[in-house]
């Protein structure tokens, strides 16, 4: 996750580099051909074809270039530089939400998983006060075990997704932790005050 996160720093790095590098680079090859076409026509450079030339035959005459024959010279490269331009835009627009989307997947998987993880972490250490502290028996020597046991299935639901709370709720009923007893009218877990909204509790 941490190369991704580089390398679309990275890319971006690059992208925002380029734009400049391209604009002054155009700037550049636009003053040098007005440059070019001002000295042609001040030098009268005959082999530039600018100015009005005439050869040994009269079918060789060729006129000054104007203004609408510089034109019809400068529209296609013109449109193409557009079209280049757009089309870089849009393939940059488009790897950038690619890379976005790829780390956003990889994100939700990581989260996913560090969720698992806390949901059987969790398990296996209240199925150890279970069996080693004895949770589900009454008396002075559970009242601790019982208040670790709370403190901790409060704070794990609250970084849990709706279908792992789900699922704690059902591993804690059906170790009957939450039941309530018809002799004290208390559970052992009191899962009062916990965050168990949009939990789901379908199979519960």
């Amino acid at each position: 996750m941490l190369e991704q996160k580089s390398r679309a720093g990275w890319l971006e790095l690059l992208a925002k580099k380029r734009k400049p590098i391209v604009l002054v680079g155009s700037v550049l090859l636009l003053i040098g051909f007005i440059v070019f076409v001002y000295f042609g026509y001040l030098q009268q450079w005959g082999w530039t074809g600018f100015n009005e030339s005439i050869g040994p035959n009269i079918r060789q005459y060729q006129p000054t270039k104007s203004l609408w024959d510089w034109l019809q010279l400068l529209i296609v490269p013109a449109v193409l530089g557009v079209a280049a331009t757009w089309l870089n835009f849009v393939m940059n627009r488009n790897e950038r939400a690619e890379t976005q989307q790829r780390a956003d997947i990889e994100h939700a998987i990581a989260q996913d998983s560090q969720r698992e993880t806390l949901l059987q972490t969790y398990l296996d250490r209240m199925s150890d006060l279970i069996l080693t502290n004895h949770l589900r028996q009454s008396g002075p020597d559970t009242i601790e075990a019982r208040h670790i046991a709370r403190v901790r299935t409060m704070t794990v639901l609250l970084r849990l997704d709706d279908d792992r709370k789900g699922s704690l709720v059902r591993f804690l009923y059906d170790a009957g932790l939450i039941n309530i007893d018809t002799g004290t009218g208390e559970s052992i877990i009191n899962l009062g005050g916990a965050n168990l909204s949009n939990a789901n509790l379908n199979r519960t």
